[in-house]
């Protein structure tokens, strides 16, 4: 309305100006021509022609004032007032709890466009807050440009985490993955949610704390038993690439060399003829590494079944391909057998340096399972 009215206040001024132009114009003129001429000849056609202006001014005047007949300002006011009013409803987003960026990847090839993110959630917060923080970070994500391959990126993966402890061991509270044309899902690991407002509790004169503490040295011991058993009774190893303090129960008999590098042919004519023979189901034990002639030569303790020891001497690796197919299981359970020795030996080491019972550390365990404490890996 407001835009219509300065219009119509525009198009009378033009008028009015237009108008005194004219009658200017017009003065200027007759008089010019009453100087020229007789005045009182030429009366008449003068005064004919003042009132032929006149008319014609009069006339204009009308039809301004039909076409556009003048609106006070409190007119246009009121029709301003009587016009429907429209308003626009701000969309509020959903809290966001308070973040930080652990870590951000992106990768880049004609397979995929990736970005993978970690992202650190502190405070008080609560499953709903984090789910509408990797929304929010997904919609960002997904406004990203500048890539090589594809625009935009056709893998997202956003895993939210309380503590950096928790993002090094990968134990995410919640993680969006949207891999290509499939639908973005929201993955909750319900056990770390539990877990986020959640009072510590006591528990056998133990702050959560130090519990924490004795499950973390517990896991260290046990990460040490287990390498330590698969180091002595390996089950995916190669013959050319044995480490000293392995085990190995051969599957064929072998050869065991007296010596590794003879000093002339008569030495090694000697050391061939003294050479002994290693039946099935011996296990050797590795105690140095050689190199001849590229090939790896292994110096071992042998003994019998029983584990008595018989001889030693030196194998050569070539000779060991082929050895341990059939006895995989025998080594795989010699490896599960070291394995519980050696962590029941971790318990007594813990429960002694803690003061606490088999019994109570079998519930920190417990504890450390069921609510998803997890560990630092070796």
């Amino acid at each position: 309305m407001m835009i219509e009215y300065c219009f119509i206040l525009l198009l009378q001024s033009l008028s009015l100006v237009s108008f005194l132009s004219v009658f200017i114009a017009s003065f200027v003129l007759l008089y010019w021509w009453w100087s020229r001429n007789d005045k009182w000849e030429i009366a008449p056609i003068t005064g004919a022609i003042i009132v032929i202006f006149l008319i014609i001014m009069l006339g204009c005047a009308s039809i301004n004032i039909i076409f556009y007949p003048p609106s006070s300002s409190t007119t246009i006011m009121q029709n301003e007032k009587s016009l429907p009013t429209f308003t626009i409803e701000e969309k509020n987003e959903p809290p966001l709890p308070e973040y930080s960026i652990y870590d951000e990847e992106i990768y880049d090839a004609p397979i995929k466009t990736q970005i993978f993110l970690k992202v650190l959630v502190r405070g008080d917060t609560s499953k709903e807050d984090i789910e509408n923080l990797l929304n929010h970070l997904y919609n960002l994500a997904t406004t990203k440009r500048k890539f090589i391959y594809h625009n935009p990126p056709t893998n997202i993966t956003i895993q939210a985490y309380n503590s950096k402890e928790k993002a090094k061991s990968g134990q995410w509270i919640m993680i969006l993955l949207d891999h290509h044309d499939i639908k973005p899902k929201i993955m909750i690991n319900e056990r770390q949610v539990a877990q986020i407002n959640a009072i510590p509790e006591k528990r056998f004169g133990l702050s959560e704390i130090a519990r924490k503490r004795i499950w973390k040295d517990y896991m260290l011991l046990v990460q040490f038993a287990e390498k330590s058993a698969e180091k002595q009774y390996p089950t995916d190893f190669s013959m050319e690439n044995l480490q000293v303090g392995q085990m190995l129960q051969l599957s064929s008999k072998i050869a065991l060399m007296p010596k590794l590098n003879p000093i002339d042919v008569n030495d090694t004519i000697i050391s061939i003829l003294n050479a002994q023979t290693i039946p099935s189901g011996y296990i050797i034990k590795i105690l140095r590494v050689a190199d001849k002639d590229g090939v790896p030569w292994y110096y071992v303790d042998v003994m019998n079944s029983v584990g008595f020891y018989i001889d030693s001497g030196w194998i050569n690796s070539m000779a060991l391909i082929g050895q341990n197919r059939d006895h995989y299981d025998q080594q795989l359970e010699n490896q599960y057998n070291l394995r519980i020795y050696l962590v029941e030996n971790c318990k007594n080491e813990i429960t002694k340096k803690y003061g606490i019972s088999q019994d109570q550390l079998e519930e920190i365990i417990s504890e450390a399972i069921n609510k998803d404490w997890g560990y630092s890996r070796l």
